[in-house]
């Protein structure tokens, strides 16, 4: 079996402009996973509830180790990994899950309640003025979640922080570079090696 990765699509993006933009299949596959690129659906719940069979369905034809399925996605594919995680409608529940740029702030989050801890990598850019100060807000509320001190460690050299006295099962980092909205964070390996050591 392999661990999966699934990737969401930002708005009005299709599978294969997906994996053009984040540009993972190599870095994933070489790492031994299964990779998956959904397109985009306009965000509504029935369209969560859509998405969140993807791994079930990728389980037909694939060997997939379902005790190692990871979720990233930039945009509206990083809300849709957010909700999936945290939706009570979602029945499946990811291993782990790196957002990017996701249009969720602290407030919209406030109304959910936590899922189980999980590790969590939250990706925002610092220029982004679509959704400005989203990602620390919502790295806040996943540490929350997960049982972390709400202070974090100095930066990597990739400019991620990790959040002080997680769990061990659920070591939450918020991760922030230059770039503007459209941008992918591009720390592939970064993100490779996060859900390597998460399960």
């Amino acid at each position: 079996t392999h661990p999966l990765i699934v990737v969401f699509a930002p708005a009005g993006t299709s599978a294969s402009k997906s994996e053009r933009h984040v540009h993972l299949t190599k870095e994933a596959t070489k790492a031994g996973y299964i990779i998956a690129y959904a397109d985009n659906i306009r965000l509504s719940l029935s369209a969560i509830e859509k998405l969140s069979s993807i791994p079930q369905d990728i389980e037909q034809k694939w060997c997939v180790d379902s005790s190692r399925i990871y979720y990233t996605g930039h945009s509206d594919g990083g809300t849709i990994t957010n909700a999936l995680t945290f939706l009570p409608t979602s029945e499946f529940k990811p291993t782990a899950i790196a957002p990017s740029a996701a249009g969720m702030d602290g407030e919209s989050l406030k109304q959910y309640e936590c899922p189980s801890p999980l590790p969590v990598m939250v990706f925002h850019n610092s220029d982004d003025s679509h959704f400005e100060g989203f990602g620390k807000q919502a790295a806040d509320w996943w540490a929350t979640c997960n049982q972390c001190k709400s202070e974090l460690n100095k930066a990597d050299n990739n400019g991620c922080r990790s959040y002080k006295q997680c769990p061990e099962s659920a070591k939450t980092y918020y991760c922030e570079n230059p770039g503007s909205h459209a941008k992918w964070p591009n720390k592939n390996n970064t993100l490779i090696d996060f859900f390597n050591n998460a399960y």
